[in-house]
């Protein structure tokens, strides 16, 4: 059930998000590092809270849920899922600062005292409302025990809303000073801070607070204590311009994200492509954690191992996917061996050029050699006659009909979300 309200009734800042519903219901949301504040004013002297461990907003579904009332005052929980990534799981346990009245699951539940387990397993709680209702809801990766741990820490000082809503606005107003511009336009300045506000939706953080993390094949592992391992590495979105964004913005954390993706290859066997809950979605082309941890190492970031790193990067080039065999084997991709043939070798061999100038800095000549010399790929796919990159099959013939102003997304089409107008200036704009 879904509670309509109007856009005029929200207000919302870095850190914090209120609305009125239709219904007069006053919601306050904040938030901490691993855990969210909720603050909802009732109108009447009784209200209802319900958790739903079905809904979702996209192709995501269900797989597994549980709802679990521990006392009157605690609930716990947890949602297994598919979609985008498979084997999703997040944890949760959630305080409230008034005793549940009464209680019922709905749903295709399995009911065994106060815990209901199931696919869709919903829970609707009562409450006395004469006072606003706080609830902290707090995450883990690992188990609801882990929720609840991370629940006692966000209870130590009994803080309020208010007190958690300011600790997150100093945090976003730190990030935001990270740049500063001299404008007297209003407009543009923020468009500018809401567009940096928005460079730090992703990556996110995985790990519980001790470091103990848990993967989509059911194992749990653990990063290194006292740092925070990322999840949301979706490397061809972001390798252009955020992540060389992030060695200005982001140098304290960059080291943390770059350790989860080499934390990824120990896990997985590869550096990540597309990571989500360390499910590899394997979307889009390229291995692009290559160039973000290289710019990271070019610019002397420290705080991970670079001989790891290169041992990595080293290993997406030799790959025994993704169309990689038949880059090496003929110097560029074959239309007629893979799909998005001059999208991949254009950033293939982009990719190869960043492995190369890391084999310099490490003093691996014979690398450096190897490498540089796959970075020519692209050249094999320049047409002088029409001055576009085309797609050749494996005899070397380019592919007719041939329009420059084509775009293709489908896994058949020779360019991947543009044209050759586009994919030619590639290595201009690199």
């Amino acid at each position: 059930m879904k509670i309509p309200f109007s856009h005029s009734n929200e207000k919302a800042k870095p850190g914090y998000y209120a609305v009125l519903l239709d219904n007069k219901v006053n919601c306050e949301l904040t938030v901490s590092e691993r855990s969210g504040f909720h603050r909802y004013t009732f109108p009447g002297e009784k209200g209802w809270l319900r958790f739903d461990m079905g809904f979702r907003i996209n192709w995501d579904k269900s797989t597994d849920g549980m709802l679990q009332l521990v006392d009157a005052y605690t609930l716990v929980g947890y949602r297994y899922s598919t979609g985008w990534a498979k084997g999703q799981k997040v944890y949760f346990a959630a305080r409230f600062s008034s005793p549940v009245l009464k209680y019922f699951f709905v749903g295709d539940t399995a009911l065994t005292g106060n815990r209901a387990d199931g696919k869709e397993v919903k829970v609707a709680l009562e409450f006395a409302t004469t006072k606003p209702l706080d609830v902290i809801v707090s995450l883990s990766s690992v188990s609801t025990d882990k929720a609840l741990a991370e629940m006692r820490t966000a209870l130590m000082g009994n803080p309020s809303i208010g007190t958690i809503s300011r600790q997150a606005e100093k945090l976003w107003e730190k990030e935001l000073q990270k740049i500063k511009i001299n404008t007297n336009d209003k407009a543009f300045a923020t468009k500018f801070y809401s567009s940096l506000y928005r460079t730090c939706m992703a990556p996110v953080i995985h790990s519980d607070a001790d470091g103990a993390y848990q993967t989509h094949d059911n194992k749990q592992l653990q990063f290194t204590k006292g740092k925070n391992k990322y999840t949301i590495f979706s490397q061809w979105d972001v390798f252009r311009a955020l992540n060389p964004l992030f060695t200005v913005t982001q140098t304290e954390r960059l080291p943390d994200m770059i350790n989860s993706m080499l934390q990824l290859y120990e896990d997985n066997g590869l550096l990540p492509v597309w990571d989500i809950s360390t499910w590899e979605a394997n979307t889009m082309t390229g291995y692009h954690s290559v160039p973000i941890i290289a710019d990271a190492m070019l610019k002397g970031i420290k705080g991970f191992d670079y001989e790891k790193a290169y041992e990595a990067m080293r290993k997406s080039a030799f790959q025994n996917q993704r169309g990689t065999p038949d880059y090496i084997k003929y110097g560029y991709l074959p239309q007629d061996k893979h799909g998005w043939s001059v999208t991949i070798t254009l950033e293939y061999a982009f990719d190869d050029w960043c492995i190369s100038q890391v084999a310099k800095l490490l003093g691996k000549t014979d690398d450096y050699n190897l490498f540089m010399n796959r970075a020519m790929s692209y050249k094999k796919l320049f047409d002088v006659q029409t001055g576009f990159m085309r797609s050749k099959n494996s005899e070397g013939k380019f592919i007719e009909p041939f329009d420059p102003l084509l775009s293709e997304h489908g896994f058949e089409g020779q360019y991947i979300e543009g044209t050759a107008w586009q994919h030619s200036f590639l290595y201009r704009m690199m």
